[in-house]
């Protein structure tokens, strides 16, 4: 194996992460002082180094919210941001969780609000401490590329399934240079090999709880849900069937049909 050391700063390093993991989706918007792990990616995908799709989006609220919605159709998801981003986007952030979608968001730590400054502290990450994401906290460059690496295994691990958030101290570390290792990609991805996704499917109804037909009707659209929000739709139609006396109505020919689509057989199906 042939070891690859270069002089890194805290940004690059979470770039070179995020092209090792092979990642097929990264939806971002720049903020100082993330924007570097950015430009790096928006270069290796302009130059075929990264073979998936990059897209800026409007705002650290929509791109967190594309983030989990690629991550539910089983794609490999990195983004970053810092300080105020992380913060506008934090509802997101509760959302996705929720959803049990895995993804990786570096956040570049950087002192919220007034005084305005460009010095680190954590009240950014802080806040984010009960939204459901895991986290971890890189002390040095090569953690910062080590732990993004962790961080997308832990993610997808069937156990887990879970936003993880990557943290590090803006400019101390963000702009710092320090000796890094950058595992030959054949290590990496014996580590980390390519996600397989158990969970991301949508459950596809094709029939109205009331409605009685067998086929959504003409005109209307077809109802998609998530996993989980489908085992929320299940509950709820269980409970629709509860009397008052705690016991379950039978309602025979009463339940929606479903098919289970994969995000790739609904493109398909799609297609002309």
């Amino acid at each position: 194996m042939v070891t690859n050391r270069q002089m890194l700063t805290g940004n690059a390093a979470a770039a070179w992460a995020a092209r090792l993991a092979e990642v097929d989706y990264v939806p971002a918007f720049p903020i100082t002082p993330q924007t570097e792990i950015i430009e790096d990616l928006a270069g290796w995908f302009a130059d075929g180094h990264l073979s998936g799709k990059f897209v800026t989006l409007d705002s650290e609220h929509s791109m967190l919210m594309a983030a989990g919605a690629a991550a539910a159709t089983g794609c490999r998801v990195f983004t970053a941001t810092s300080s105020q981003g992380l913060i506008y986007g934090l509802e997101a952030l509760w959302t996705v969780a929720g959803w049990r979608v895995p993804f990786v968001l570096v956040n570049v730590s950087r002192g919220l609000g007034a005084p305005i400054t460009l010095e680190p502290d954590h009240n950014d990450v802080l806040a984010t401490r009960d939204t459901g994401c895991v986290q971890i906290h890189a002390e040095t460059c090569q953690e910062v590329l080590d732990s993004i690496l962790m961080a997308h295994r832990i993610a997808e691990d069937p156990r887990v399934l879970l936003p993880v958030i990557v943290n590090m101290d803006g400019f101390y570390l963000s702009f710092t240079r320090e000796p890094v290792t950058i595992p030959d990609i054949d290590r990496v991805r014996s580590f980390l090999p390519p996600y397989q996704p158990t969970h991301a499917e949508f459950r596809h109804i094709v029939d109205v709880l009331e409605s009685g037909h067998s086929e959504t009707p003409p005109g209307e659209p077809e109802l998609l849900y998530t996993e989980p929000e489908w085992r929320q739709m299940q509950s709820m139609m269980q409970l629709a069937r509860t009397d008052e006396h705690g016991s379950v109505r039978e309602t025979p020919g009463n339940e929606p049909s479903i098919a289970v689509r994969t995000p790739c057989e609904m493109v398909g199906a799609a297609k002309p």
